[in-house]
């Protein structure tokens, strides 16, 4: 079959091949899977993400790396346990020439957390209130200490007086300005953005005059797209096309590790065989996901104990993965009472796990029977996934699924996942509970991250989880095109060079 898809991308780049010179100079293209249906700056931005933050500019903003940087807001710092004050840079303007200042910040903040306006998901129930102490200056009051704050205020893109002065228009969707690097130009629906240089930006002019966002659903197309000369990026490249880009003269494929953590649940508040540590440490032991990295995802994913890895903060180097241990996990099961197995569900969608996700679930239940766990693998289309996950909570007693930790800082992972109230949880440990409310409302970075090093060996000893691993994030580049991939996979051109 793959062979195949490699023969039909050939011949399709034979044939397309007088496009390879038809490359605009000063002009990036990017080919990805889908776009956002708005341009709205403070909704969710889910696939809009990526003109988005062409667009606009956070009050913060983190580095390719993961670090918290300045953005709008020069410096910050917290004056008491439950206040920050937000230092904004001056002279930035924007793309329409309105000046920006404090008091945009708040009428932005104003309309984010106004109920009947379609925001973000924004954590809004932390914060106690805002005002202006300057013309350059702002100060926000949150209920509890939150160190997490100044990260928060990433998603925050800034809109001008005159867009929020009508915000249910059209204009507001349709025509974003913004004070970011690259100014709006034109948008087709489910085909591509357009964008232009900003040439006023206030740290300099980007070198990528045109900025053109095009969606491509089917990934062999992307490629051939690629292969071609008729899009400079593609994201998400799969691992059977990446031998096809790097051979191809002119092309190179760049990868960097995701923040998508790949997991198994294992439900303790199911009753059965799981509830019994025993059992649910027996399961890590039992699969060889180093050979399911080297095989089907093609050596493209990395193993890390838990849900944490070497860019977040308070990752532990010294908790390592369960190693691959078919006897041990035969004697964990056997003092568990489980000596002849038992039988379970396990509930997956193909929408969620990444590169060769079905494959993935047959082989782990391929490994677990081998230890005599018989695994009933129930495949469900994504809304009832989700529902089953976030809805009635009737899944399976094992459920396949993913999470992400966009910044440096693992509190929205371990909360979602581990504390009994998080929206991914299905288990209730009052160690880790305590645990992750004593690192989620402490101001001390330190402290916090000697509380997530302790903690990512509790969860591994807990073993709520199959800890699979993390996948890379691959892409396919022209040479044409001098770019480094964030390490939250969000698309930001405004370093990129072209080598026209």
């Amino acid at each position: 079959m793959k062979r195949t898809i490699l023969a039909v991308l050939a011949s399709l780049v034979l044939l397309a091949a007088p496009n390879s010179l038809a490359a605009n100079p000063g002009e990036l293209v990017i080919a990805v899977e889908a776009l956002g249906d708005h341009l709205d700056p403070h909704r969710a931005p889910g696939n809009s993400a990526h003109a988005l933050m062409a667009l606009f500019d956070g009050i913060t903003r983190l580095d390719k790396d993961g670090n918290l940087a300045p953005s709008l807001a020069s410096s910050w710092e917290a004056i008491s346990d439950t206040t920050w004050v937000f230092n904004l840079q001056q002279g930035v303007r924007f793309h329409n020439g309105e000046e920006f200042n404090a008091d945009v910040v708040i009428a932005n903040l104003e309309r984010m957390s106004d109920p009947n306006e379609p925001r973000a998901s924004y954590s809004f129930d932390v914060f106690a209130g805002w005002r202006k102490t300057g013309d350059y200056q702002f100060e926000i009051s949150t209920v509890a200490p939150d160190p997490l704050l100044p990260a928060r205020m990433k998603n925050f893109f800034i809109a001008p007086p005159s867009m929020l002065a009508n915000p249910k228009s059209d204009d507001f969707n349709r025509h974003p300005i913004g004070t970011g690097p690259f100014k709006f130009v034109e948008w087709i629906a489910s085909d591509r953005v357009v964008l232009e240089a900003n040439e006023d930006y206030y740290l300099g002019a980007p070198a990528v005059k045109r900025l053109v966002f095009r969606a491509i659903p089917e990934a062999s197309s992307r490629v051939s797209e690629l292969l071609a000369g008729g899009v400079d990026i593609v994201t998400g490249l799969q691992p059977e096309f990446i031998g096809l880009v790097d051979s191809n003269a002119g092309t190179r494929v760049v990868t960097r590790v995701s923040p998508i953590n790949e997991v198994i649940t294992l439900r303790t508040d199911v009753e059965g065989p799981l509830q019994d540590v025993r059992v649910r440490q027996a399961m890590n032991y039992a699969v060889d996901f180093d050979t399911i990295i080297g095989t089907l995802l093609s050596g493209y994913a990395h193993r890390y104990a838990t849900v944490v890895h070497p860019f977040v903060l308070g990752f532990n180097p010294d908790v390592e993965p369960y190693p691959y241990d078919p006897e041990k996990a035969k004697s964990l099961l056997a003092e568990a009472g489980y000596a002849n197995g038992f039988s379970v569900d396990f509930d997956i969608t193909p929408s969620v796990g990444g590169t060769n996700n079905i494959e993935v679930a047959q082989a782990v239940v391929a490994y677990l029977g081998e230890v005599g766990i018989d695994v009933n693998l129930r495949v469900h289309e994504y809304g009832v996934m989700r529902t089953l996950v976030y809805g009635d909570r009737s899944g399976a007693p094992m459920i396949r699924w993913q999470w992400k930790t966009w910044d440096n800082d693992p509190d929205g992972i371990f909360y979602g996942m581990f504390h009994s109230k998080g929206t991914g949880t299905f288990n209730n440990d009052p160690v880790t509970d305590e645990m992750i409310v004593a690192a989620r409302f402490n101001l001390d970075q330190e402290d916090r991250a000697r509380i997530y090093r302790e903690l990512q060996e509790r969860v591994k000893e807990q073993a709520t989880h199959i800890f699979m691993y993390y996948t890379d994030s691959i892409y396919g580049l022209s040479d044409r095109v001098t770019w480094e991939p964030r390490i939250d996979e969000r698309l930001y051109f405004y370093e990129a060079v072209l080598n026209d």
